[in-house]
């Protein structure tokens, strides 16, 4: 579908041709004299962390506080947050355009703000009282979830020069992933583990690790004011 609806874009002849490549050591050397890449990295680290670990221990959380089914738990999750984030993601990329025309430092600055509000809201629908208003705050969450790893994406490609852009998004996306997929729902469950397994200390496991969300809508609100110096340095 992708081959058959997408135009190819036109290719401008890239000026890093015939210069050598940095090995690892320099590559991670230049990488973190970047304030932009080192705190869209970190952004996106602690974003994911947070969101994922709520995205998986969530479902088992209001199973065992509410008696529900764990099926009928993950079905609404699926709907709610699911369908809102798709739509979220189309809404934060067109918003991002428009506002990009203005400058570069948008795309981060907005991933910040939206890092920061889906925050608070997951942060809330883990002491909701009942699963009908977890449903309800799973819409905005979704919302606001769904979109904000799309403006550091296109951060990283607009800072990072053409001779070093495929390793380097390599690079950030394992960082990335290592934090925010494995450390963050291993976290939640060594500290529920420790606190006694129960709903409860679940429950207190993800109100200790979600918040690590607002220090990632922090380093994405700041990255924006590296955004065009680090992208001349480099």
């Amino acid at each position: 579908l992708a081959l058959l609806a997408i135009r190819e874009p036109a290719r401008e002849k890239s000026t890093s041709s015939g210069l050598p490549q940095p090995d690892f050591r320099k590559l991670l050397a230049l990488l973190l004299r970047s304030r932009a890449m080192v705190l869209v990295t970190a952004a996106m680290s602690l974003g994911m962390l947070s969101g994922v670990a709520f995205g998986y221990w969530a479902p088992e959380l209001y199973a065992r506080r509410f008696s529900l089914d764990p099926v009928t738990v993950k079905s609404a999750f699926a709907i709610n947050f699911g369908l809102a984030g798709l739509i979220g993601m189309f809404a934060f990329g067109v918003l991002s355009d428009r506002l990009s025309i203005r400058g570069m430092h948008w795309p981060s600055r907005l991933a910040g703000l939206a890092i920061g509000s889906a925050t608070v809201c997951i942060f809330v629908a883990t002491s909701a009282p009942s699963f009908g208003i977890v449903t309800l705050l799973a819409i905005p969450s979704g919302l606001l979830g769904g979109g904000w790893s799309v403006g550091l994406h296109a951060t990283v490609q607009y800072v990072l020069p053409p001779s070093i852009r495929a390793s380097a998004t390599a690079l950030y996306i394992a960082v990335a992933t290592l934090i925010g997929q494995i450390a963050g729902p291993f976290a939640v469950g060594l500290i529920s583990d420790r606190l006694g397994g129960d709903a409860e200390a679940l429950r207190l496991a993800l109100v200790a690790v979600i918040p690590l969300g607002l220090v990632g809508a922090l380093c994405g609100w700041f990255a924006a004011r590296h955004v065009a110096a680090d992208r001349a340095a480099l």
